[in-house]
């Protein structure tokens, strides 16, 4: 955490098992109590019909957490944007 990288939440363990993202949302959590401030959510996709999988339920586990944004890198320096309302604990929805 003191170095500033990002933790991933990667959803392809929805796709398979166990049927949850990895880290599973309780690991994010412990992330976020331990002073995790930035985090990715990917889907690891290595097919065009699993992209973006399962990206709703990794918004819930970092809006479970406790985080607001998502953390980007594309070359350039890391930047911060707002988690999709669309994620249903964002949304006020279970």
């Amino acid at each position: 955490m003191e170095s500033g990288t990002a933790l991933e939440i990667n959803t392809s363990g929805l796709r398979q098992g166990p049927a949850e993202t990895y880290p599973p949302p309780a690991i994010v959590a412990r992330y976020r109590e331990l002073g995790g401030r930035a985090v990715t959510i990917g889907s690891d996709a290595h097919e065009a019909d699993s992209f973006a999988a399962g990206l709703d339920q990794g918004y819930a586990a970092a809006v479970a957490a406790g985080f607001e944004a998502l953390t980007l890198r594309g070359g350039a320096a890391p930047r911060s944007v707002l988690i999709p309302a669309r994620a249903p604990e964002a949304a006020g929805t279970t």
